[in-house]
């Protein structure tokens, strides 16, 4: 339910922002991800994680609510939703390189566990500790009172991917999770390339690559 719920919204907030905005919907996803940080990252304070799918469903009714009121407001001819815009982003090139690289990550991500000493210390416990405690916890039952200092938005899109995949906590999708979120960041350079397949080649292993980079231990080919 959780990833019905996210994709939902996602795509009526893509479709709003590209309409209203007039942005590409490759420009819209870092923007996006960073939102959906700042949700998580409030919530946690309040240890209130579990609240995310209903912030993402008032934000669906509030946008198509909003847009009706408006409409109805200033004319017709108001916030005309331009369906076939997004429709075009996604051309044959395109798809291809993102439904490539997002199974590739799926795929060898599947069977990653938890084994570097830095994810026991903190990444991955910390992720673990928000999954099960619903935010940052009381002071002192959280490790991450001790390393104050680090970021907490690659957590937060990991704990989201965790709670995407269900009910229980599952160590594959720390990495996955990880990983498209650095992808994410990197997707509207795809706009840039020549269409021909050599540059969707090229598209594809620039983003796995890159986004293995800044994973921790890289994609694990040798699960």
């Amino acid at each position: 339910m959780s990833l019905v719920i996210a994709l939902g919204t996602l795509i009526i907030l893509t479709v709003f922002e590209t309409s209203y905005f007039k942005v590409e919907v490759f420009e819209t996803v870092p923007t996006n991800l960073c939102g959906i940080c700042l949700i998580l990252h409030l919530l946690a304070f309040f240890n209130k994680l579990y609240m995310i799918d209903l912030i993402f469903v008032l934000i669906m009714l509030g946008l198509l609510i909003g847009h009706f009121l408006l409409k109805q407001k200033r004319g017709k001819d108001f916030g005309i939703l331009h369906l076939d815009g997004i429709v075009d982003s996604f051309n044959n090139r395109t798809l291809i390189v993102l439904v490539v690289t997002i199974v590739f990550v799926c795929f060898f991500m599947r069977n990653r566990y938890i084994a570097g000493w830095d994810d026991f210390k903190f990444w991955a416990a910390q992720v673990k500790s928000l999954f099960y405690q619903n935010g940052y916890g009381k002071p002192y039952t959280n490790i991450c009172n001790y390393f104050g200092d680090y970021p907490m938005g690659n957590l937060l899109m990991e704990y989201w991917f965790e709670r995407l995949g269900g009910e229980s906590f599952r160590e594959s999708l720390l990495y996955t999770g990880q990983m498209i979120f650095s992808i994410g960041f990197l997707v509207p350079i795809i706009k840039k390339m020549p269409s021909n397949i050599i540059s969707v080649i090229v598209s594809i292993i620039l983003l796995i690559s890159f986004g293995s980079a800044f994973t921790r231990f890289g994609i694990g080919l040798e699960t």
